[in-house]
């Protein structure tokens, strides 16, 4: 027992003392975060104050969002911090095992608002950063349920919560939850529901404050019903969407891949089932597109007098990617109607060779393209343009094999064949 006794006094000792050799290090971690902060073009955020005691601090910040560029006066927000030391961390809101936890409260200056829809942000969105044992700085937000009812018309927003980290400024890393949202009157209702977002992201090239960063790695959002009713009736709805991006880097080229899915859409009274989008742009050289970047990043306005700078650049830099020959797929582009499948594919490029950055016309001859396709008849008699496809059938354009529509498009040096024949517009 005395053992037993001996090990709590000295644990409670250590996290006792700890909190005053953990201030220092977390005070450093937040200039740095300040510091990077002003790297962002179009803000500045300046620290006002920093009080700290033996196991906390109160801090103040000023932020200046610059909106100039857009015609709207600057944005000035107030930040009222409360620091936590660890290891052991508790807040009004969770607790956590770490270095510190930041809560923050806000408010505008130089803008009308009125106090008590401030105080109303206040009390139901929660902002924080953690900095973790590695020094990694992790803002999480959190929203508690929100309605309001005004002439009519009510909206709920159910709870929402996310964490976003950046790591070494090279790693981002984030991850958002929301119950969704409800806008109703009388005979309208637009309805969202269980919004999420994924994302874990290396910066490849460039600097992610300043704007110039090139990311590869995945991003995922998901829709579990986005709908529009209008007396009682479906306008639109989607169920079970779901958007993946990935992307990724090989021999200092670029590729990314985006994929579509959902369960079913309705729309104007017509319902699809699992609608499909695979889209692949390969071939993007890095350097090309870093230097597009940092060329986007120094510009501050387009006038008469740069538009002519501006526009040989943009060419130049075009010219640079068109050189590693990209390529965009259309592998999958795919739904399902009541008659049956109607799927497609198809793939882009331009020939570098024929395209002549004096003569932005030349595109049209450069561009090279084809595909495939088929759909089942019936979806198209359904609209009265059986006529119209009985017509492209008997001239080759389409071919029909008993209720199934077909085609192989390929469209070169300027002319666009179906089935081996030139279409003539």
């Amino acid at each position: 027992m005395k053992k037993i006794l001996i090990a709590i006094v000295i644990i409670a000792l250590t996290l006792l003392i700890t909190p005053k050799f953990v201030a220092s290090v977390v005070e450093d971690e937040r200039q740095t975060l300040i510091k990077q902060l002003n790297e962002v073009d179009g803000l500045t955020v300046t620290s006002k104050s920093y009080s700290a005691n033996w196991f906390g601090a109160d801090a103040s910040s000023e932020v200046v969002v610059t909106l100039e560029q857009v015609g709207i006066a600057d944005v000035n927000i107030v930040l009222n911090e409360t620091l936590h030391f660890g290891p052991v961390i508790i807040s009004k809101n969770d607790w956590f095992f770490a270095l510190g936890y930041t809560e923050f409260d806000f408010h505008f200056t130089g803008l009308a608002l009125d106090k008590e829809v401030v105080d109303f942000i206040n009390e139901k969105i929660h902002l924080g950063t953690l900095y973790s044992f590695n020094k990694e700085a992790i803002a999480h937000v959190r929203a508690d349920e929100m309605s309001y009812e005004e002439a009519g018309t009510k909206l709920v927003s159910q709870p929402a919560s996310g964490s976003f980290s950046m790591k070494s400024s090279k790693e981002f890393t984030g991850d958002f939850h929301w119950g969704g949202l409800t806008i109703s009157d009388i005979t309208e209702e637009f309805t969202i529901k269980d919004i999420a977002m994924s994302t874990h992201q290396t910066v490849v090239s460039g600097d992610y404050f300043k704007g110039t960063a090139i990311l590869t790695g995945p991003a995922n959002f998901t829709a579990d019903i986005v709908s529009f009713t209008q007396d009682k009736q479906t306008v639109f709805s989607l169920a079970k969407a779901k958007l993946d991006t990935d992307i990724s880097l090989k021999n200092e080229l670029l590729a990314l891949a985006i994929n579509y899915h959902a369960q079913e859409v309705t729309s104007s009274a017509m319902t699809f089932k699992e609608p499909n989008l695979a889209v692949v742009l390969e071939n993007i050289d890095l350097d090309a597109l870093q230097e597009l970047n940092a060329f986007l990043a120094d510009v501050t306005e387009t006038s008469a007098d740069n538009s002519e700078q501006l526009q040989q650049v943009m060419l130049e830099i075009a010219d640079k990617l068109l050189a590693k020959e990209p390529v965009l797929k259309i592998t999958d582009l795919s739904v399902i109607t009541e008659q049956g499948a109607i799927a497609s594919n198809f793939n882009f490029s331009i020939d570098e060779q024929k395209f002549d950055q004096n003569n932005l016309q030349s595109i049209v001859m450069a561009v090279k393209a084809d595909g495939k396709g088929k759909a089942p008849l019936g979806f198209f008699t359904q609209f009265g343009v059986t006529p119209m496809i009985d017509n492209f059938v008997a001239q080759g354009y389409l071919t029909q094999d008993a209720e199934e529509l077909s085609f192989d498009a390929i469209y070169q040096q300027g002319q666009l064949s179906l089935n081996g024949k030139a279409l003539v517009m």
